[in-house]
């Protein structure tokens, strides 16, 4: 039996994303408080712009009373010379402005919409702070034993490769995909990573607190 739709919802930027954070639902004990989602699933483009469009969407269905309790989205904010932290920051806001959402808690950073009530944040990964990506994070967030494992065997392959096809703002996707490939089973995947204890959970708390505040139980 299907369970029914949650009023609060996440929207990431693409399955592998979906899910790491479904991996950080079981782990942080956050299960069924949220539905999470991706644009490819919802008939939208693929990635970031996907993702802020039907980021987007959901605010404009969330000023009818009662339609959602909360919504977050969660990008990346990459590293080319057009996008960046700063870039990706002003743009959301942007979108929270134009569909009627109000700054209401600075320090939590959260936005509500006046009439619905509807409660919305955001995360720019790596941490909200930096440019980079999802698997930056994550990559900081390895036990310290991966990460002389990393430095041993992926970043000595990586620059041993004369003519990369990766662009260099790719890098941190490189590394983690070439260190899941090199595993003692090579179909590890992210949620996996938690699974077997090859993250610090106490790395991801940022995170953590985030989606507690964001999506926290409505009695």
């Amino acid at each position: 039996m299907k369970r029914k739709s949650s009023p609060r919802k996440l929207i990431v930027e693409g399955y592998s994303d979906k899910r790491f954070f479904q991996g950080l639902q079981r782990h942080f004990d956050l299960e069924d408080r949220f539905d999470i989602h991706f644009p490819g699933e919802l008939g939208s483009n693929k990635g970031k712009s996907g993702a802020l469009k039907q980021f987007e969407l959901w605010l404009k269905e969330a000023a009818e009373p009662e339609r959602y309790q909360a919504v977050g989205v969660v990008v990346d904010a990459d590293q080319t010379p057009e996008q960046g932290f700063e870039k990706t920051d002003q743009g959301i806001k942007q979108i929270l402005q134009q569909t009627g959402f109000r700054l209401v808690d600075a320090e939590q950073r959260l936005y509500q919409h006046q009439a619905s009530k509807c409660v919305v944040s955001y995360w720019i990964a790596p941490n909200h702070q930096h440019s980079g990506y999802l698997e930056s994070l994550i990559l900081d967030a390895l036990q310290s034993a991966e990460k002389s494992y990393l430095t041993e065997y992926v970043d000595t392959y990586l620059s041993g490769i004369k003519n990369p096809r990766f662009d260099d703002y790719n890098v941190d996707r490189a590394k983690l995909y070439t260190y899941l490939a090199i595993q003692r089973k090579p179909d590890k995947s992210l949620p996996t990573l938690m699974d077997d204890g090859l993250v610090d959970l106490q790395q991801l708390g940022q995170i953590q607190s985030w989606l507690e505040r964001l999506f926290k139980r409505v009695e």
